[in-house]
């Protein structure tokens, strides 16, 4: 078992979330490094879709009441037992009341903590992942006690090499032509020339970019949108749609981004510049 002894900004469980029901207004939600997430389940050897912790900027302790084997991953907020450093991105054994903290941000901004069989929580609508439109609590708070599952498979081995969400201060997201994006004249489009600052304005829903681009489009019909979507409001701002963003939207669907650079957004932080670079569908 675990306790949540300071529950920081936003810790939360996750897995990778519910599908199938956007029909119904739902957005899948899940962890929003997808990535990183199955990596830490996957090095444990854990049954995909296994729940995690998922930990917003390095702010949070947990207090383990039984022994167990943990994976870290995702963003690097100087991971402690007890306050001694511990690797990322392998497994590391925990004895009884040891105290997970972290430290000094190192890059990132959302870190997975992964216990050798899961996290055990209700599920609903077929997912553990917390989302207020679902659960009764959006995140874990102070004193919760969390269950360790039985959800084991077959275990990797620990070289197990995946594709990194972190890098550099400026990250290239890779993206599809949106729907109205034909819409776009040739002035906008120089939106794939430039670079833009994220904003303070972001969290598990969508980020808004801080630069604008002139846009005299129209809104649309009520249409379909996922994490990923870059919509050009009235204003010529844009905003990028994340895992729990709504399930259709009235801005104009400019990009839209694939799943590895949606991975890749939800690790950078305010005032970190991104560019998109257009894959060209035939």
């Amino acid at each position: 078992m675990i306790k949540v002894i300071h529950p920081g900004i936003h810790v939360s469980v996750q897995d990778a979330g519910r599908s199938g029901l956007s029909r119904f207004g739902l957005s899948k939600g899940g962890a929003m490094d997808m990535e990183s997430y199955k990596k830490s389940n996957q090095i444990l050897g854990n049954l995909k879709g296994a729940a995690s912790i998922e930990i917003t900027l390095g702010s949070g302790k947990l207090l383990f009441l039984k022994p167990t084997t943990i994976c870290i991953t995702g963003a690097d907020f100087s991971p402690n037992l007890d306050g001694n450093s511990i690797p990322m991105n392998q497994t590391v054994s925990v004895v009884e009341n040891q105290v997970l903290g972290f430290g000094k941000r190192l890059r990132g901004v959302y870190t997975y903590v992964s216990v050798y069989g899961g996290i055990e929580t209700e599920k609903i609508q077929g997912s553990r992942s917390q989302f207020k439109q679902v659960t009764p609590q959006s995140k874990l708070q102070k004193g919760t006690i969390l269950n360790i599952g039985n959800e084991i498979g077959k275990k990797e081995n620990q070289s197990y090499t995946f594709e990194e969400s972190i890098s550099a201060k400026e990250e290239t997201l890779t993206c599809f032509p949106g729907p109205e994006f034909h819409l776009l004249n040739s002035t906008q489009k120089r939106l794939l020339t430039q670079s833009f600052r994220l904003s303070k304005n972001g969290n598990r829903i969508g980020v808004v970019l801080e630069e604008t681009i002139p846009n005299n489009l129209p809104q649309i019909l009520s249409s379909g949108v996922l994490p990923g979507t870059v919509q050009l409001t009235p204003s010529g701002k844009m905003i990028i749609l994340q895992r729990d963003c709504q399930t259709t939207g009235g801005y104009p669907r400019i990009l839209q981004l694939d799943e590895k650079s949606v991975n890749k957004l939800s690790q950078k932080f305010t005032d970190d510049y991104i560019r998109f670079s257009l894959l060209k569908t035939k």
